[in-house]
């Protein structure tokens, strides 16, 4: 299919780039449009001040079970917001620190393909922040959120294909450390100096930790904590694994070898075709022959089955049954392997021979 110069998206033969992109730009948005978690978190509030205003007896927003759960669906709702906010951020300011026109989107493309990591990221951090968050809500509406006379069980029926959607979340938890594993083979994220870097402190001497007495300062400590464990456990699987990952970083790109070897596969294909149908001519030219002078064909090309090789084998059965066998092939026959077998009879077909 020939397509207009004017139509062409990107660059000749690099489409795959394209498609991945959109792929990453998907998820980024995935993960924003689950940030609407929040309005369910306000309705499940407002659903449990209703109960607790119409009945003494269910006065379920001073449950400690009810409180926890509105705070812990406010609190993953505004860690993936601030997630998507700054990943967005990031996003921006790439863009325009990049020269470009505004008519040209490689600048965009570019920037899209470097935050991969985060848009993956923000889909399963998302998508699964939203599926806590109704499933609560629907446990806040007690039985009333099971039946569709409420929002809430449409609102969590919707939100499971986002799981699914723009790539599992299983498939996208395998491309997060394995891009980043990629990138820190390549050197284009310094994680392998920071993670020595961590092991020359674990190995040194304790040090006291600085005293903070400010607001958040546990908190502050907790993350850099979380965050020095998670270096450690990437640093030593990427120790542990670094020739499987060099190995594959060099043979095939994280987001275009797969595609650019399937092209390459296919372009050689129609090569290979042509060469493999010559010899198959060839070979029922010359097996046609050997018919002529009575013989049955067993040559290397028997096992492709084609519309004509079908109808010329059924001959070749019926000439062979008629004229019987001689003791050999003249000519062209001979040089393509034709050999006068023992008669199969009728079982012929069932044993795997081709006629």
């Amino acid at each position: 299919m020939r397509v207009p110069a004017e139509n062409l998206l990107g660059e000749v033969g690099k489409g795959h780039k394209i498609a991945f992109n959109v792929l990453n730009f998907a998820r980024f948005k995935l993960g924003a449009m689950c940030g609407g978690g929040g309005a369910a978190a306000r309705s499940a509030r407002r659903r449990a001040t209703r109960r607790s205003a119409s009945s003494s007896a269910s006065r379920s927003r001073s449950f400690g079970a009810i409180k926890h759960k509105l705070g812990e669906m406010i609190v993953r709702t505004y860690a993936v917001e601030s997630l998507v906010y700054r990943t967005a951020g990031m996003i921006d300011a790439r863009i325009a620190a990049t020269p470009h026109d505004a008519a040209d989107q490689s600048a965009a493309l570019a920037t899209l393909e470097e935050y991969a990591i985060e848009a993956s990221i923000a889909k399963v951090a998302g998508s699964e922040m939203l599926n806590y968050v109704l499933d609560e809500n629907i446990q806040i509406h007690g039985g009333n959120g099971y039946v569709r006379d409420y929002p809430a069980e449409r609102h969590y029926r919707d939100s499971r294909v986002n799981r699914i959607f723009e790539g599992t979340n299983e498939i996208n938890r395998l491309l997060i450390p394995g891009m980043l594993a990629r990138r820190a083979v390549k050197g284009d994220i310094g994680i392998i100096a920071a993670a020595r870097a961590l092991q020359e402190e674990l190995l040194g001497p304790p040090s006291a930790p600085a005293t903070d007495d400010g607001v958040l300062s546990a908190e502050t400590r907790a993350v850099e904590a979380y965050k020095k464990a998670a270096l450690m456990a990437f640093g030593i699987a990427l120790q542990t694994l670094r020739p499987e990952v060099e190995r594959r970083a060099g043979s095939v790109d994280a987001r275009g070898g797969h595609v650019d070897g399937s092209v390459c596969r296919r372009q050689r294909r129609p090569a290979r075709g042509r060469r493999r149908a010559g010899e198959v001519s060839e070979g029922i030219a010359a097996c046609r022959r050997g018919t002529r002078a009575g013989q049955r064909c067993s040559a290397p090309h028997r096992g492709i089955r084609t519309p004509g090789a079908r109808s010329h084998g059924r001959r070749r059965h019926t000439a062979h049954h008629a004229g019987g066998a001689s003791a050999s092939i003249q000519g062209d026959a001979g040089q393509h392997g034709c050999a006068s077998p023992p008669d199969r009879g009728s079982g012929a077909r069932a044993r795997g021979y081709p006629f």
